[in-house]
C-alpha cells in the first residue's frame, strides 16, 4: 500500500479487525453464501459482477471465512478471471500469506482507498448480495421426441464432398501463447515480491 507509516504488522492488525467488523455486521449474508450442507448443492457459485473490486474483495474475505466456502468461492474466481488481463489476481488467491504480502507492497490503492473504497462495509454488502450459489435445476424430464428421417433437411455433405477449410491449429497457439505469456508475468511479479513460485 502507498502508505508507508504503516508496518506490516499494522496492516494485518487492520485488516483483520476490519474483516472481523464486516462478518460481524454481514452475517446473514455470510450466512447465506455457504449451503455446504444443503441438498442439491453443485459446489460452484454465481457471480451478477465482474469488475476488479468485486474480485479483490472477494478474494481476501474468501482467507477469512469457513475454509469450504472460501475454496470454492477461489476456485470460482480464478475460473472467472481465467481470460482477462488482471493477472494479478491469482497471487490473491495462491495463498494467505502472498495475498497480505502483496497487499503490503501493491500501489494500486493507498490504504485510505483499500479500507474506506474496496474493503468497506458497502462494498462487502455489495459483493456478498452478487453471489449466488448453484442448486441443480428441478425441471421435468423431456421425453424423447422420436422423428422419421433427417433434421437437416438435405444440408449434410456425402464423405467424398467433406471439405474442412478451418484450420484450428493458428488459434490453438495463439491460445496457449497468451497463457504462457500470463504464466511468465505471473512468475516475474512473484519474484519481484520475493515469494517462491509453487
Amino acid at each position: 500500500m502507498r502508505d508507508y507509516e504503516l508496518s506490516p504488522q499494522e496492516f494485518n492488525a487492520r485488516l483483520e479487525n476490519q474483516i472481523y467488523r464486516v462478518r460481524a455486521k454481514l452475517s446473514e449474508l455470510l450466512s447465506r453464501i455457504s449451503p455446504i450442507e444443503k441438498q442439491g448443492f453443485q459446489n460452484c457459485y454465481l457471480f451478477y459482477r465482474k469488475d476488479n473490486r468485486f474480485y479483490v474483495n472477494l478474494a481476501v474475505l474468501s482467507w477469512y471465512i469457513p475454509q469450504e466456502v472460501g475454496y470454492l468461492l477461489r476456485l470460482q474466481i480464478s475460473e472467472e478471471i481465467q481470460n482477462t488481463e488482471s493477472e494479478w489476481l491469482e497471487i490473491l488467491l495462491a495463498s494467505k500469506a502472498q495475498c497480505l504480502i502483496f497487499l503490503q507492497e501493491t500501489t494500486l490503492w493507498h490504504t485510505r482507498d483499500f479500507f474506506g473504497n474496496i474493503l468497506s462495509l458497502e462494498e462487502t454488502k455489495k459483493t456478498l448480495e452478487a453471489i449466488r450459489p448453484r442448486f441443480e435445476s428441478k425441471q421435468k424430464v423431456k421425453k424423447p421426441e422420436f422423428r422419421r428421417g433427417y433434421r437437416d433437411k438435405g444440408s449434410l455433405k456425402l464423405s467424398h464432398e467433406h471439405h474442412s477449410f478451418w484450420d484450428s491449429r493458428k488459434e490453438q497457439l495463439d491460445l496457449e501463447e497468451k497463457r504462457q505469456s500470463r504464466h511468465d508475468s505471473l512468475l516475474f511479479m512473484l519474484g519481484f515480491l520475493g515469494i517462491p513460485p509453487g
